[in-house]
């Protein structure tokens, strides 16, 4: 299968939210074997885990070089989910924006 990735093409930042057990992970892993089958590279991340070197270098810009290098990233949870689990535990929503 021929690869079309450009060493200067962007990745794209794709996002899978939703309530817990509703399938991201799920969907996110067949995404990235999708992707992946078809020569483009891509990652899987989870948010938060602020416990993993991933987690304590994205202060550190690391999702921008990832995606300014042509890496494709396929995130379970963003920031959307850390407002939303917040403000469920009754902090202002717009503090937690």
């Amino acid at each position: 299968m021929e690869n079309n990735h450009h060493s200067d093409a962007r990745g794209a930042l794709i996002i899978l939210e939703g309530l817990d057990r509703s399938g991201k992970t799920s969907q996110s892993g067949r995404l990235v074997s999708y992707l992946n089958g078809l020569g483009h590279p891509v990652e899987s991340w989870r948010f938060p885990d602020r416990d993993t070197a991933v987690g304590k270098m994205i202060s550190a810009s690391l999702l921008e070089a990832k995606l300014k290098s042509g890496t494709s990233l396929i995130i379970d949870r963003y920031s959307h989910s850390g407002v939303v689990f917040s403000s469920a535990k009754s902090l202002d929503i717009e503090w937690c924006k």
